[in-house]
């Protein structure tokens, strides 16, 4: 077999390895759903402290405490 002939072989293997990395790479980078939805659910699950810790500053801010108590 001349050497020409492995070489192409060896390319065309070449090719179809960077080809299905190159695919893996774009579903990683770009394929974003999972994240997304994760992230809405992360959302909705952190707006409850949240709100509760606003919530307890307000009142911090409203509420005179007596200094000697503090």
């Amino acid at each position: 077999m001349s050497r020409r002939k492995k070489s192409r072989r060896h390319s065309s293997r070449h090719t179809i390895n960077w080809s299905r990395k190159k695919e893996i790479i774009c579903k990683t980078l770009c394929v974003t759903d999972a994240l997304q939805e994760e992230k809405s659910k992360l959302e909705v699950e952190m707006a409850v402290p949240v709100e509760m810790t606003q919530n307890i500053v307000a009142e911090n801010a409203r509420v005179a405490q007596d200094q000697d108590e503090y």
